[in-house]
């Protein structure tokens, strides 16, 4: 059973720890543990608890309307937030769904998701912030490794389905091509496939060929007019990235892209016409739009 400290609870449902507290002296709606040593913590029932209660706030209750609701009808009220069409967070029903291990409600989600938005919505509203979400959570260990992995097979599975929609679209230039790869120290190829689905919709050819240990094997290229895309979903150190960078600059090819989070500090000491770096699938396809596609 993993424990939460108030400020957890604080970091995954945005309800800051004054509320949490005051919450709970006038309406008693979590019931927090305590140590041998007289320390407070929240179990994943009452991880669960908040979140759902997150859900009943944005569809218009109050909290002094939901602390007077029975289980029944609190749990009668979250299966008709949907039905009544006001506006929730849109990660808070993956997140519960996820932390209650409902695998057909998770993907269900998604599914509606993605027939309701084209992909590029899909991708910057739903499955980025979902993705970058999960594993912010993960890292902080307050989702479990099973969690995510569930969370994330499921994600690929989704993202790989639209990559086949796109599959059978003519390249705009025969000549190009994005080879994508994952680093040595990556194994998880989930934020990878966000930006080969960018390269699809806009009718370029990506060509993924996985965990890549030696960039010896890219050299020589069939053509010079190749772009290279590879990038870490994990923290990384300055001084690794600038030397990764500096190693696919040295290749024959036109330009690198390397994706990676809060770039603007790390990476400050190498410059390079070649490499750029990105730190979302959003400003990728900015780039796409006013450059890629029109090669």
């Amino acid at each position: 059973m993993t424990r939460y400290s108030i400020r957890n609870l604080e970091q995954i449902s945005g309800i800051k720890t004054h509320t949490i507290r005051m919450w709970e002296k006038r309406y008693h709606i979590l019931s927090p543990s305590r140590t041998k040593t007289n320390i407070r913590y929240y179990t994943d029932e009452d991880l669960k608890r908040l979140l759902n209660i997150c859900s009943l706030l944005r569809s218009g209750l109050r909290i002094s309307q939901i602390a007077k609701l029975c289980t029944e009808e609190f749990r009668a009220r979250l299966l008709t937030i949907a039905d009544e069409g006001k506006k929730e967070d849109q990660l808070t029903p993956f997140l519960t769904s996820l932390f209650n291990y409902n695998i057909e409600e998770f993907r269900n989600l998604l599914d509606l998701k993605i027939m309701a938005a084209d992909s590029s919505d899909f991708i910057e509203q739903i499955a980025y912030p979902l993705f970058l979400k999960i594993n912010l959570l993960w890292m902080s260990n307050n989702l479990s490794d099973t969690q995510r992995n569930i969370a994330y097979s499921i994600l690929r599975e989704k993202l790989y389905g639209l990559i086949n929609l796109f599959g059978s679209t003519t390249t705009v230039n025969q000549n190009i091509r994005v080879i994508c790869f994952l680093p040595e120290t990556e194994y998880d190829e989930t934020e990878m496939l966000f930006y080969i689905l960018l390269l699809r919709k806009y009718e370029l050819s990506p060509i993924y060929i996985g965990q890549l240990s030696d960039t010896k094997v890219l050299h020589p290229l069939p053509h010079k007019d190749n772009i290279l895309l590879s990038g870490f979903s994990i923290p990384t150190s300055s001084s690794l990235l600038s030397v990764y960078a500096q190693k696919l600059s040295e290749l024959d090819v036109k330009s690198v892209f390397i994706y990676h989070h809060n770039l603007q500090n790390e990476v400050s000491s190498f410059h390079s016409k070649k490499v750029k770096f990105i730190t979302s699938p959003s400003q990728f396809q900015k780039i796409l739009n006013r450059s890629i596609k029109d090669q």
